[in-house]
């Protein structure tokens, strides 16, 4: 098509393909609402596209699509799910206040220009695996309510995920930032893997908060990393096999592991653990009293009450056992080992403390 299109404020009641179509001049969308599946798949787009405030209430499918300039989605709302896989965007490109209601997808797509997706909500699964950033990559302030994967993404630009919340689990496996990442402020709610990423200059995690298991084994820092005012809340991060070329700034970080034990399940209103307990002590007490009876009666008695003992106990054991996190001990050296590589004396004795501890179970 070698015209300008202009479909402002249109609205396509019916599922609509510009399916492998050219648009060679610039092409406004702005307002436009798709009441139907819209296929855009290998669709090239020469000049500006403006998708700006555009409304999918079916799903949309952008897969393989190009665009060669500046491309806006500001304030498009999609409410199924939104397919951008293998895409590719030259210039400019912007999502800022744009809301997923459902899965998207981005995967193996690429981003030449600038990218913001400042504000964005990704309520649904979020998929950004293998995605290249060849410039800036802006997700601050932006919700992530549901799983997001960055796995083996690229960010050959700076990486800002200031102010970010992630509500689900985020993975960020053997990720690439070969400029500044910056996560300052971000709250992570689920599970966090970092696991084998490579910082190539500075990692800012200041005032981050962490309130689940975060993994950051066996990354790689070549510049500064700083972990500043950062909270662990109720999980001793992994930092097993990470390697810093410059001493990690650790200054007022809080580790705050869980409660050693999960809760049990009440039964009859008493929990598990009270059961083996008073169990025990009850034995313990018929114990005490058979000793007094004469031998002979006593031989009769007390093997069997010695051997119910006995089980009970290790029943005890392997209750709690199966409670505690074997990999403290292990996390909390590897912590350890950070605040002696920074000089940190204080958090060097806390962490030294935490590791007895979990030795001890205690």
């Amino acid at each position: 098509l070698q015209k300008k299109l202009n479909f402002f404020e249109f609205i396509f009641p019916n599922e609509i393909s510009f399916e492998g179509v050219e648009f060679i001049e610039d092409v406004n969308f702005f307002g436009a609402k798709f009441e139907g599946h819209v296929n855009f798949t290998i669709a090239k787009f020469m000049g500006k596209a403006d998708f700006s405030e555009t409304q999918y209430t079916s799903s949309a499918s952008f897969t393989g699509a190009e665009f060669q300039k500046f491309t806006s989605f500001f304030e498009a709302k999609f409410v199924l799910n939104a397919d951008f896989s293998a895409s590719c965007f030259s210039d400019w490109t912007i999502f800022c206040h744009v809301i997923f209601d459902d899965k998207s997808s981005f995967s193996y797509s690429e981003f030449l220009g600038l990218t913001n997706f400042s504000c964005a909500e990704f309520k649904g699964e979020t998929d950004f695996n293998k995605v290249v950033f060849r410039n800036h990559a802006l997700f601050d302030y932006s919700e992530f309510l549901a799983e997001a994967d960055f796995s083996y993404t690229k960010f050959q630009g700076l990486a800002n995920f200031d102010e970010v919340d992630f509500l689900a689990g985020i993975n960020f496996f053997e990720c690439k930032f070969n400029s500044t990442a910056t996560f300052q402020n971000a709250v992570f709610y689920g599970e966090t893997c970092f696991k084998n990423v490579d910082f190539a200059r500075h990692a800012n995690f200041l005032e981050a908060k962490f309130l689940k298991q975060s993994d950051f084994e066996a990354i790689v820092v070549k510049r500064a990393f700083s972990l500043a005012n950062t909270q662990f809340e109720f999980n001793i991060p992994d930092f097993n096999q990470a390697n810093f070329s410059e001493s990690p700034r650790l200054d007022h970080i809080e580790v705050l592991p869980a409660p050693k034990y999960k809760p049990a399940p009440k039964i009859f209103g008493v929990l598990k653990w009270q059961r083996y307990f008073w169990r025990k002590k009850f034995i313990s007490y018929l114990l005490r009293i058979v000793r007094r009876l004469p031998l002979k009666l006593m031989n009769l008695v007390y093997y069997p009450l010695h051997y119910i003992y006995k089980r009970v106990q290790h029943s005890c054991i392997q209750f709690f056992n199966s409670r505690r996190n074997k990999n403290e001990e292990a996390h909390y050296r590897a912590l350890k080992r950070l605040a002696i590589q920074a000089h940190d004396h204080e958090n060097e004795m806390k962490f030294f403390a935490g590791e007895i501890r979990a030795r001890r179970h205690i």
